[in-house]
């Protein structure tokens, strides 16, 4: 988490929230022109979710969220859309969950979303509640130098990473990936991640994952899958809410005070699959 994080307003006010290692030991707002989110709050915060982050630490988080801020939610379970948070090619967000939020049908998304510049000129995020590093598991007999080596990936902003990467080796790992479309791409999901696993196992495949995933699978499998050193990169991940939302800074203060009473790294903790 970075030391300092400020939000310049309208050019006049300046709300910052200081940042000390792992919690904020100050939030401060100064001047007359409020910043964005300084306005009369709606009722309601208006969550969507997805079915496998009905239960754990989101829900968890949301709990305590309003506990501190006594703002009410209401989640909505959107079990119709299929695209997680990616950009459609005729550049809007309409089926995503991130669409939602543009589409003002909800202020919040209760997930795991990477923060990337296209998202952030579009919407906002929460404070990072975390980070990964972005790495490869390969067949511990092909490794990543054979011939004929087929790379695996979601269709993700991880994906959407490699392709605009200015590193060829990145970009040339993305163009091996959409070359093998359809089957190179696995659906962003458990079911997803243990066949993108599978198909490692079985030949000459390699799997981009976070460091987290890849060093389950490596554990689980001994001597047959191997970690390739040199991650791809390190991202921070945090959860989506509207461009401007006034809930955004009541929200933020109240994850600073949750870490500072250590209630937030606890919550983390207790959910390994982070």
């Amino acid at each position: 988490m970075p030391s300092q994080l400020l939000m310049v307003c309208s050019g006049v006010a300046l709300c910052s929230l200081i940042i000390s290692s792992s919690h904020a030991q100050t939030y401060a707002s100064t001047g007359s022109t409020p910043c964005p989110g300084a306005g009369t709050l709606p009722s309601v915060l208006r969550v969507s979710i997805i079915p496998e982050d009905q239960t754990g630490f989101f829900l968890e988080l949301l709990d305590a969220l309003q506990t501190h801020t006594g703002i009410p939610y209401k989640v909505t379970n959107r079990t119709d859309l299929t695209n997680f948070g990616q950009q459609n090619a005729d550049g809007s967000w309409t089926g995503s969950l991130l669409g939602e939020l543009l589409a003002d049908r909800a202020d919040l998304v209760a997930s795991e979303f990477t923060i990337t510049s296209l998202r952030q000129s579009v919407l906002d995020f929460l404070l990072p509640l975390g980070s990964y590093q972005l790495e490869i598991l390969a067949n511990a007999q092909f490794g990543v130098n054979t011939s004929g080596l087929q790379y695996l990936s979601f269709d993700n902003a991880d994906l959407t990473y490699l392709k605009n990467s200015k590193n060829p080796d990145y970009r040339a790992i993305a163009a091996n990936i959409e070359a093998g479309r359809p089957a190179s791409i696995l659906s962003n999901d458990q079911a997803g991640q243990n066949a993108g696993i599978a198909k490692v196992l079985g030949g000459n495949f390699a799997f981009i994952l976070s460091d987290r995933d890849v060093a389950g699978a490596v554990a689980a499998n001994p001597g047959k899958l191997v970690r390739v050193p040199s991650p791809l990169g390190t991202f921070s991940w945090s959860v989506p809410i509207q461009q401007g939302s006034p809930f955004r800074v009541k929200l933020n203060v109240a994850l600073l005070q949750l870490a500072e009473e250590g209630l937030l790294s606890a919550l983390i903790a207790k959910h390994p699959e982070l």
